[in-house]
């Protein structure tokens, strides 16, 4: 995260102000990333945490993210230039695994953010054995991802 301090004169008096701007690393334009995670990334609350990559997307673009864990339940949200969720899922292949998927087109140009995140929370490691349904809130996973360009009829 990188900040920018700001010094305001007012009626002689200054102040300073801190901007803070949230620059998530970089994803390549297709291609796929192995990594963790856990509580060191971006805390959501209630125990939960994400890891976001920012993607820059042009429009007339469809987006195909594919979020894979044999250690958590994953969580795949795709967020707008204006922080907008557009899609979220979670268990694309329901009843078959945990894993998430995201498939939508881009209508708009602009710097997209693929968060990455779990179902399960750090506080569900503190119940019993019996009481645990899903794998835990974190550890690896893969992220994949594919553009292809919408083309007119």
């Amino acid at each position: 995260m990188r900040l920018f301090l700001t010094t305001v004169a007012v009626l002689g008096l200054s102040t300073t102000a801190v901007f803070a701007q949230y620059l998530p690393p970089t994803f390549p334009a297709e291609g796929s990333v192995s990594s963790t995670l856990s509580t060191q990334d971006l805390p959501l609350g209630y125990g939960t945490f994400a890891k976001d990559y920012s993607l820059e997307l042009e429009a007339d673009t469809v987006i195909r993210a594919t979020l894979r864990s044999d250690d958590f339940d994953t969580v795949l949200t795709l967020i707008s230039p204006q922080g907008e969720t557009l899609m979220e899922n979670d268990d694309y292949e329901f009843g078959v695994s945990t894993n998430s998927q995201i498939f939508s087109p881009i209508d708009m140009a602009g710097r997209y953010i693929l968060r990455v995140s779990s179902f399960g929370s750090y506080y569900d490691g503190e119940l019993g054995a019996e009481e645990q349904g899903p794998p835990g809130f974190g550890g690896n996973f893969d992220l994949d991802v594919q553009l292809s360009r919408l083309t007119p009829l």
